[in-house]
């Protein structure tokens, strides 16, 4: 990620700092959650800072600030230790704030300027609020099911009910 990552998601620091602007100060430099510290006995956020760990790719990093817990993943999923690192080189996607009105007009501006800067690799842009949609529209289906087999066990139930009252009125 870069300096921009942590406000443009709105995300808390709640101690510590963001990335630099220049980015050989974020060499070997990484910002982390709650949980992480809590995962690593670390003993607190504070107490964290400066701190060295090393990580599943061997090198040493160390924590220059602690992010409130957030989800990540889904919210149906316990909160992982995370943390965020700041290295140009494995940068694959853009996190941009739009200060428009108009965000799908925005997306259609920026894939129209990406086809004259981006050659013949293809621009895929996509809006919080889709993503969000993506990863939970299995919900709404789940919830159609759930409101289909309500609404056939009341009538079934009403059916009951009308069976019931006018048994004695046919005979």
């Amino acid at each position: 990620v870069d300096e921009n990552f942590i406000s443009n998601t709105s995300l808390i620091l709640i101690t510590g700092k963001d990335f630099s602007i220049n980015p050989s100060q974020n060499v070997r430099s990484i910002i982390v959650n709650e949980e992480f510290v809590k995962r690593f006995n670390l003993k607190d956020p504070r107490t964290a800072l400066g701190k060295p760990v090393a990580l599943t790719d061997s090198n040493v990093y160390t924590i220059e600030g602690v992010l409130k817990d957030f989800h990540f993943s889904g919210l149906k999923e316990a909160i992982q230790p995370f943390f965020l690192e700041s290295n140009p080189g494995k940068f694959r996607y853009a996190n941009l704030k739009l200060a428009s009105s108009d965000p799908v007009g925005s997306l259609s501006a920026m894939e129209s300027l990406w086809k004259k800067i981006g050659g013949e690799s293809k621009f895929s842009g996509q809006l919080p609020s889709e993503e969000i949609w993506e990863v939970y529209s299995s919900y709404k289906t789940i919830m159609k099911l759930w409101s289909f087999v309500g609404s056939l066990a009341i009538t079934v139930a009403w059916l009951g009910l009308l069976g019931t009252f006018s048994q004695p009125l046919l005979r």
